[in-house]
């Protein structure tokens, strides 16, 4: 998948482009339904499917308030979405110039202008340009005279209602792990960075690895059942998020993410990780010794590998 930065002058395709456009944040299924279509529609028809999303998040980008914790970082963004097939993402910055940019203007200018679209992939509550008054209105009345199509892909519902961001969003912060993987259509999972930490499960006995996230939600503290992915090679993981209690320290301003790596010892220092959560074990706790932390770590590998083996066996052919 081609990554596009910079749409300040027209960007060349090979072929008309089949376009969507939206923060996508999560890539759920909602998401996914969108995409599927433009993927679709562009192979059927000869044209390039592209996806134009916002990095940074709108938010941020016009100083309008904090942003939500993204549920996908743009790097797990840009994987979610050339996993769905599709040929050129344009990650956009919502500058104070183009936020102003008169609806009519940003079709004529940017979609047609700079992009050279042949149609249009979107959802029913698209709305773009200044003060957001661009809508599917608009777009089926310039569609005719600028050439290009439109096609309107329904919301997906699950249980009564649209799915959204904000709803995944809210089913990861209480820790409903099945709730969201039903409307992500996949396990919640984080991107991360192995930093350097205390090295305090050494010295208990059991390796962890410290990972650093970006701006992302994460579930509520505790241990969990996870899988971590490293260099495509998946390994079972015990993993824990929180505020460390039983070693306490100052300095932290956000939950701490630790993970055993099951029968792992490669060095992972500095690598990108992804860390796929399946299973909330126990609640985080604080211990009175060490060593009673210990035993407990002991007692929470038993339990990810128990589970981890009756997941491969439930997957295995029967």
């Amino acid at each position: 998948m081609r990554v596009i930065r910079n749409i300040q002058k027209a960007v060349r395709f090979r072929h008309p482009s089949c376009l969507t456009i939206g923060t996508f944040d999560g890539v759920h299924i909602g998401h996914q339904a969108v995409i599927g279509r433009l993927v679709h529609k562009a192979t059927r028809e000869g044209l390039t499917s592209v996806v134009m999303t916002f990095d940074p998040h709108p938010l941020i980008s016009l100083r309008k308030g904090c942003s939500p914790p993204l549920l996908t970082c743009t790097q797990h963004k840009l994987r979610l979405l050339e996993s769905l097939g599709v040929n050129v993402c344009l990650l956009v910055e919502l500058d104070s110039a183009l936020a102003a940019t008169a609806p009519t203007d940003f079709v004529v200018e940017v979609f047609c202008g700079k992009l050279g679209v042949g149609g249009l992939v979107v959802g029913p509550r698209l709305r773009f340009g200044k003060g957001r008054k661009g809508t599917l209105g608009l777009l089926k009345r310039l569609g005719p005279k600028l050439g290009f199509w439109i096609e309107v892909v329904e919301e997906v519902i699950v249980d009564g209602i649209p799915v959204s961001s904000t709803i995944v969003r809210q089913r990861v912060l209480q820790g409903d792990l099945p709730g969201s993987e039903a409307l992500l259509g996949r396990p919640f999972s984080v991107l991360g960075q192995v930093v350097r930490g205390r090295t305090i499960g050494r010295k208990l006995g059991y390796r962890t690895a410290n990972v650093q996230l970006l701006d992302q939600v994460v579930p509520p503290p505790g241990v969990y059942g996870v899988e971590v992915i490293i260099n495509g090679q998946t390994h079972p993981g015990a993993l824990n998020l929180g505020w460390r209690p039983t070693f306490p320290s100052q300095n932290l301003t956000s939950p701490v993410l630790e993970v055993h790596i099951l029968d792992f010892d490669e060095p992972i220092y500095r690598k990108q990780v992804e860390i796929v959560f399946h299973r909330r074990i126990r609640d985080e706790r604080q211990f009175a010794t060490a060593e009673d932390l210990a035993r407990q770590i002991a007692l929470d590998i038993e339990a990810v590998r128990e589970y981890s083996h009756r997941r491969i066996d439930a997957a295995s052919p029967r």
